[in-house]
């Protein structure tokens, strides 16, 4: 019997029609639904096993020998750059249990397709290992022709936690399965650029937006603006692999004075990251190597982005404090490990868009734990100011607020983080 209801698998299946109908994608098999349910059911179970003392960590392709041949050899490999099992073998939870710490998500994945109409199960048939496409703030990408190997356009469905599951196509995430929950990517405009939240973020990174036939476009140069959503994406990634519980406030300024007021800083400190001084050398560094013909300053934009991943980095262990790490909107910091103590929201809570036209229903935070609701209360006491919380097993919330508006509330952000 499974464990996977055919609502949920239904719910993945269709989210998988639609990224392929609206998204660009190469023209491939929409994934049988039965078969689909049979591996998704054998991963969520799998998800459910403690290994070791540790949770399941595994990654798995499903893709046929025939189409590793024809689609992915053409289409976005140089080479095989795979493993073939001599006997394939039929995959089941314990075995994916095993064989999972072998597999690394962005990076490989166990190969299974069934063999056999009648086979019950899928059979693992080998081990794909790929390049993930460059992303926000990235180490240096393999651009030489030996690391051409992209990620396999099939589903890709990977443990991240208990009974919690994405499920991706190369490098694009189609959804998340949470607690026997799906959600389904948004468009990539949505959360960080839609409106409301991406009006509330521009507003606060300091990106010049205009309307113009509709909708809003650059208003001159918007480096230093979108170079501050760069870093926000970046944090929340680096909260989401420190696979903790924390809280990331950012200040809007002018609300300095209004935001101490609500805080107690156990851990005062002065000082900088500097943060702001290293965007300002890599918009000077891209500039040059943009005006140099030999691109000598490529390099000295690549160190300046590692400086910065590793700056991101330690603010994401300062979130790891217990309490809230208050940032201003150019990444300086306030303080770590803070209590806030702003009064309770008296109002409404609504989800934010979706990218897809949902959102505006009632958002239920009381069922929430006591850092969603001293966040809330922050975010409802301080308009422009917007706060991430991150769970240790599952979602990254974003509360945001317009003026003097309802306070609205993104249910996962790590919905848009991916969706490329």
């Amino acid at each position: 019997m499974m464990i996977i209801s055919q609502d949920l698998v239904a719910q993945v299946r269709h989210a998988w029609i639609s990224d392929q109908q609206h998204r660009g994608r190469r023209n491939r098999a929409i994934p049988d639904s039965e078969r689909l349910g049979t591996l998704l059911d054998i991963v969520f179970r799998t998800s459910m096993i403690p290994e070791e003392g540790r949770h399941v960590r595994a990654n798995v392709a499903w893709l046929s020998a025939g189409d590793f041949r024809e689609s992915e050899m053409r289409e976005a490999r140089r080479s095989e750059l795979a493993l073939r099992f001599e006997r394939a073998t039929p995959l089941e939870p314990t075995l994916l249990a095993r064989l999972g710490r072998t597999t690394a998500s962005g990076s490989c994945s166990l190969l299974v397709d069934w063999f056999d109409e009648d086979d019950d199960a899928p059979m693992i048939w080998g081990m794909i290992y790929y390049v993930r496409a460059q992303r926000t703030l990235d180490d240096i990408p393999a651009t030489i022709e030996e690391g051409i190997h992209g990620a396999p356009d099939c589903p890709i469905l990977s443990i991240d936690g208990i009974g919690s599951i994405s499920i991706t196509r190369g490098d694009a995430l189609i959804g998340r399965i949470t607690r026997g929950e799906f959600s389904r990517a948004v468009p990539p405009s949505a959360p960080f650029y839609s409106h409301p939240m991406g009006m509330i973020l521009h507003e606060l990174f300091g990106v010049r937006m205009m309307p113009k036939g509709g909708r809003y476009v650059d208003d001159g140069d918007n480096s230093y603006g979108y170079g501050r959503l760069e870093f926000l994406k970046y944090l929340l990634q680096s909260l989401e692999r420190q696979a903790g519980g924390a809280l990331v406030v950012f200040i809007p300024e002018g609300s300095m004075r209004e935001a101490l007021e609500h805080t107690d800083f156990p851990w005062a400190a002065t000082g900088s990251l500097e943060l702001r001084h290293l965007l300002a050398a890599r918009i000077g560094h891209q500039i040059r190597q943009a005006q140099e013909k030999q691109g000598g300053s490529a390099s000295y934009v690549m160190q300046t982005e590692a400086l910065i991943r590793g700056r991101l980095d330690a603010l994401a262990r300062l979130a790891s404090i217990e309490g809230a790490l208050l940032l201003s909107s150019e990444f300086e910091l306030i303080g770590f490990g803070a209590r806030l103590h702003a009064p309770p929201l008296n109002g409404n809570v609504i989800e934010g868009a979706d990218g897809f036209g949902g959102g505006g229903q009632p958002f239920d935070i009381s069922r929430l734990g006591a850092r969603h609701a001293s966040a809330l209360a922050y975010v409802a006491a301080l308009p422009g100011t917007v706060a991430f919380v991150v769970s240790g097993d599952g979602p990254i919330r974003a509360l945001a607020r317009k003026g003097h508006g309802p306070i609205h509330c993104w249910p996962d952000c790590r919905l848009s983080l991916l969706a490329s």
